[in-house]
């Protein structure tokens, strides 16, 4: 699916597991390796996803270029979610965008999953599809 995105110049910010791989100069590495190796501190910068149901849902942001784009003008990566708790959790997303956008940006489309799935209850409750089911 990835591919098809960048094939078509359609950017993207997908979530992705810590058993996925990327490619960082020549090596190919698991997402989940990369997290652990992120500094504790240093590089993180707090932006908003976006406003929540108690207000905004601020984590701390951190971007790493990696697999170098195909196509000139675009860039790849791998953005990083943590949460602000003590567990500090974090999420990783694929990213494929265009060269120079921020990091603010970034966190803002990363976040906008939470208010699409929320519409999609909403909806699904409201047209009676969440109770339906369907037997073949």
């Amino acid at each position: 699916m990835r591919w098809t995105l960048e094939e078509r110049g359609q950017g993207y910010v997908m979530a992705v597991s810590r058993k996925a791989h990327v490619w960082q100069g020549l090596e190919q590495r698991k997402v989940g390796v990369l997290l652990e190796a992120l500094p504790g501190d240093a590089g993180w910068t707090r932006f908003s996803a976006g406003a929540g149901s108690q207000g905004p849902r601020e984590y701390d942001w951190i971007y790493l270029p990696v697999n170098l784009g195909p196509s000139e003008g675009w860039q790849r990566g791998l953005l990083v979610r943590r949460s602000l708790d003590t567990g500090q959790e974090m999420t990783a997303y694929f990213t494929f965008v265009p060269c120079g956008t921020s990091l603010d940006d970034l966190a803002l489309a990363a976040g906008a999953r939470w208010n699409i799935e929320r519409c999609f209850q909403e909806s699904k409750s409201q047209l009676g599809l969440d109770q339906y089911e369907v037997r073949t």
